[in-house]
Order: C-alpha cells, then sequence, then structure tokens
C-alpha cells in the first residue's frame, strides 16, 4: 500500500513502476478507481481482460477460475503479475476488498501468482483497517510525504536538466522561496515553476529570482500555497488572475505593446 497527500505524487509512481516492470517482461494491471461504488465483479473483469482472457465469463466462481488458470499461463512463463490500483481510497464496497484478498489466495511452489499494490489519500488506511486479514497481508506500507528544501531544489533541477537546461533558472533563494510557498507537493511546485517560466520569458528574464516568485506566488493564491485545507488566507486585495483565466482584449482597445507579446508565443509555439 502507497498513500500519500494530494499532489504528492503516487499516480505518477504508479504509471514510472507499469512501465518500469512491462520493460523487464512482467504483465501489469492498471486500474484507476473513478466511481465509489465500483464492485469487485466489474474490477475483476476489468483484471481479466487485462491479463488477456477471451471473453470474460458473468459469473465470479467461474471468472475467478478463468484468471487463475491465466495467472499459471503466465507464471508458467517465468513472468510476474502485478496488479495497481489508484485512488484505491474512494472505494465504498468492502466486498472489494473481500475479493482482492481471495485473489491473494492464488498461488504456487515458490510464492503468489499476484502481487497487488493499493495507491491512495491516507484515507485509505482506515478504509483497509477494517479489514484485519487483509492488512496483516500487506508487506510493505510506504507514505509519500512532501519534499524538504533541498528535495525541492533536487526536484526542480532534475526536471530542467530532462528538458535540455544547461545554466540554472532560479537563483538559490527562488528555489528556497518556491519550497516554502509549495509545502514540497510536486504538484503546487509544478504549477508554479510553470507559471514562474511562462512570465518570466514574458518578462525577458534570464533567471528567476526570489522577488519575482512572491510575486507570481501571489498572484496564484492558492493553487501554490502551502498549508492545511482549512486555514483562514489573510484578508488582501484581490489578486491579479493567472493568464489562462484573464478576460481576452478586443482588438478595438487592444494595446499596441500586445503586438510584441504575440511575437514572443509565436516564437516559443515553434519550440
Amino acid at each position: 500500500m502507497c498513500t500519500g497527500g494530494i499532489g504528492t505524487g503516487k499516480s505518477t509512481l504508479a504509471k514510472r513502476l507499469a512501465r518500469i516492470w512491462l520493460k523487464k517482461a512482467n504483465e501489469i494491471a492498471f486500474l484507476i478507481v473513478v466511481d465509489p461504488d465500483v464492485t469487485f465483479d466489474w474490477m475483476l473483469r476489468r483484471i481479466a481482460l487485462q491479463l488477456g482472457v477471451i471473453r470474460p465469463p458473468e459469473d465470479r466462481a467461474d471468472l475467478f477460475a478463468q484468471v487463475y488458470r491465466r495467472l499459471t499461463q503466465i507464471h508458467k512463463i517465468g513472468k510476474r503479475v502485478v496488479l495497481l490500483v489508484d485512488e484505491a481510497q474512494i472505494v465504498r464496497d468492502i466486498d472489494v476488498f473481500e475479493g482482492l484478498k481471495g485473489l491473494l489466495n492464488f498461488e504456487v511452489d515458490g510464492g503468489k501468482l499476484l502481487n497487488i499494490i493499493l495507491f491512495g489519500l491516507p484515507d485509505l488506511e482506515t478504509v483497509v483497517s477494517r479489514e484485519p486479514s487483509l492488512r496483516q497481508r500487506m508487506a510493505i506500507h510506504a507514505r509519500l510525504e512532501p519534499m524538504d528544501a533541498e528535495e525541492v531544489k533536487r526536484y526542480i533541477g532534475h526536471r530542467l536538466k530532462i528538458a535540455g537546461v544547461e545554466e540554472p533558472l532560479f537563483s538559490e533563494d527562488a528555489l528556497l522561496r518556491i519550497a516554502e510557498r509549495t509545502g514540497g507537493v510536486a504538484r503546487n511546485i509544478n504549477i508554479l515553476c510553470d507559471n514562474l517560466l511562462l512570465d518570466g520569458f514574458l518578462e525577458g528574464k534570464k533567471r528567476i529570482e526570489e522577488d519575482f516568485v512572491s510575486i507570481v506566488g501571489e498572484r496564484l493564491g492558492s493553487a501554490s500555497e502551502a498549508g492545511p485545507p482549512d486555514s483562514e488566507p489573510p484578508e488582501k486585495a484581490p489578486a491579479e488572475p493567472p493568464l489562462a483565466e484573464r478576460e481576452p482584449i478586443s482588438n478595438a482597445v487592444r494595446p499596441p505593446e500586445l503586438d510584441d507579446i504575440d511575437k514572443l508565443l509565436v516564437e516559443m509555439n515553434r519550440y
């Protein structure tokens, strides 16, 4: 089981693991729960289809048998099967977890035929605790925590390196300010840095400094601000909306300087 707060990277981790294991010639079943009323029969059919079962039967007992035979076939050719379930915390029906526990009973000499990883918000821990026998079968419970300042610095540096950046685009003070404003949450870091780079480009900046992080961060408001969901923000003047949300300016009142911005946007689209 892997749990973590909103935006800490659970879904990204799940997809990354799926790609890595597929490259190692394993069989992967990847389910994303979008309906809290999902049933185990629905889930079992999706697992069967992803593992290559043709025309899965409607009867649960027959479907279990089909999945078992398919898992055995995969095991005989030396592959490991991993089931990844994302957003598992929204499942309401306890029968789903009872069914997953049943799948873990599929074993052969040398180990289990199926490995299961549940990804979800911290609420998942409470859900699973209602099924002690399932909780006892979990070998590992990992928690994704927000990054500290040093991890935020390495995270941003890694993403810039992958993008082909050779020179640092953020000052040390700017990186510390980003870590502070985002609370180390990956999704918040991405949102803030995307806006910093776009606005910095439009203003012709070669390097992002701490004061610019504060200006853009204030404009974004809660989208990049750390803190508990129930905290009350201080009263302040209405912030200017993000670029994507601003009202389009009609040609009749179009300021001349917008022509220069259009040229910049055209240049950006070339890359």
